[in-house]
């Protein structure tokens, strides 16, 4: 739905408009983001996505009275995006992670370089005449 650059930039200035006066109906925070169950199943009907194609300012405020305002925190605690992502990090706070044993001596040290302790590789790399 190709709109012109004029209904483009008049859709995104009422855009920032309605956000800058918008807070999070949770926290009270900014910057916000609309959030809508149905904006799962049919994408193109986020306010966003209105805003840049440049549909008319009445589609995206009747879009936008269908949406809760949320910041990004709690945007994400909402749909499950926070949850996603700390379970994804591979090391989090707190997290101890043991000394493992170097390959040439079996002492166990913390961190190896290329499986060998500091005491090790400085050795290896003196045999192979400096570091390559």
């Amino acid at each position: 739905m190709p709109y012109n650059d004029a209904a483009k930039r008049k859709a995104r200035r009422y855009l920032a408009r309605v956000r800058a006066r918008t807070v999070c109906s949770k926290c009270g925070g900014r910057p916000i983001e609309f959030h809508n169950e149905e904006h799962e199943k049919d994408s193109n009907r986020r306010v966003a996505h209105l805003a840049a194609l440049g549909f008319p300012v009445q589609v995206i405020a009747a879009e936008i009275s269908r949406c809760e305002a949320l910041c990004r925190s709690c945007h994400m605690k909402l749909d499950g995006r926070l949850a996603a992502l700390l379970a994804a990090r591979p090391r989090q706070a707190g997290m101890v992670f043991p000394a493992k044993r170097c390959t040439r001596c079996g002492k166990r040290y913390k961190p190896l370089r290329r499986g060998l302790c500091n005491a090790c590789n400085h050795r290896q790399r003196a045999r192979k005449g400096g570091a390559k």
